[in-house]
């Protein structure tokens, strides 16, 4: 755990904070705070003693604008010099590997989310099924991959609408991978 005002930006391969998606992320932070969203920063300690946060910086701005985090935990690395930082940087921030949409909509119906129910509920009564791989080759007919673009078609025409095109879709492509 490191004391906020001891953790520092390097500017020099550190994103911009300043764009409006960087904004949105921070001020979420400071209206709410999650602890359970706050992962560890990694922060590297260079040789002087000084802790430059190699992944975070958000989390870090999003503490700062509350006020009331005054420490965060974090993950030291030590002798790194400034050129291994920045390679750090990059790998840290290109090698996530992005959740699907089948690994969204399993977590928010695990989460008791109230359209992935109704969603599951509708793939079931219309004979669809939700994949967990969006590995297409592998698709049999009934297979679905896009629940969030369900739940986003359920808010903005409703469940009858919904429904009446998954029956539609199924009863006319029952054999058919889709």
């Amino acid at each position: 755990w490191v004391s906020v005002d001891r953790l520092r930006v390097d500017e020099a391969y550190q994103r911009a904070t300043d764009t409006p998606a960087s904004k949105k992320i921070i001020v979420g932070m400071v209206r709410q705070w999650e602890w359970a969203l706050c992962q560890p920063l990694v922060v590297s300690r260079r040789s002087d003693g000084e802790l430059y946060v190699l992944d975070g910086q958000h989390r870090l701005a999003g503490a700062v604008g509350r006020g009331d985090v005054l420490h965060l935990p974090c993950v030291l690395l030590h002798g790194h010099d400034n050129a291994a930082e920045a390679a750090a940087f990059v790998a840290l921030n290109t090698r996530r590997q992005k959740l699907s949409q089948a690994d969204v909509f399993n977590g928010m119906l695990a989460a008791g989310d109230e359209s992935s129910k109704a969603i599951e509920a509708m793939l079931r009564e219309t004979g669809w099924r939700m994949r967990r791989s969006s590995a297409t080759d592998r698709f049999e007919p009934g297979d679905l991959f896009c629940a969030p673009m369900l739940a986003k078609q359920l808010q903005i025409h409703g469940e009858v609408v919904v429904r009446n095109a998954l029956t539609a879709l199924r009863e006319a492509y029952a054999e058919t991978v889709v």
